[in-house]
């Protein structure tokens, strides 16, 4: 009977995990505006550019994509992607589902936050560790907007 209880503890604790992408960590508002001034001033005029990169989070279509392919209600699925990407609630939650689908810890510290989404963000989940991107415009803006925020 305990080894079927503790059986049944263990399935339901890798279901949670399984489902939350690991520890749960949600990237958090605080977390969103900071990334988001890093892109692009959080510039809602942002538009697109010729290279297909679009909105305050500066969004590209393979990055929506892996984000679910966020829509605004009514919008047709041919703009689905520029709509989305230059919409802040619908480009914020798009970068949110990719934070979520893509946790992990970037800079080795043993904590998934702000820092792994913002590496995340700007260098996908394979290139986040890379330090390079310390050296960045985008990253000393994060930092400069982390610093005063505090964001988890």
């Amino acid at each position: 009977m305990y080894q079927q209880l503790a059986s049944l503890i263990c399935s339901l604790v890798f279901i949670v995990l399984l489902i939350n992408g690991g520890d749960g960590q949600e990237i958090s508002d605080e977390c969103l505006g900071c990334i988001c001034h890093a892109s692009s001033g959080c510039n809602k005029n942002q538009g697109c550019t010729d290279g297909g990169v679009c909105g305050p989070f500066l969004l590209t279509w393979p990055f929506w994509a892996d984000a679910g392919k966020l829509m605004i209600k009514g919008s047709n699925p041919t703009n689905a992607y520029s709509d989305c990407s230059n919409d802040l609630y619908c480009a914020a939650e798009s970068v949110r589902s990719y934070a979520r689908k893509y946790a992990k810890d970037c800079n080795q510290d043993g904590i998934i936050d702000c820092e792994d989404f913002a590496r995340i963000h700007k260098n996908g989940p394979g290139a986040c560790g890379d330090l390079q991107l310390l050296q960045t415009e985008y990253y000393q803006k994060f930092a400069q907007c982390k610093a005063k925020v505090n964001p988890q």
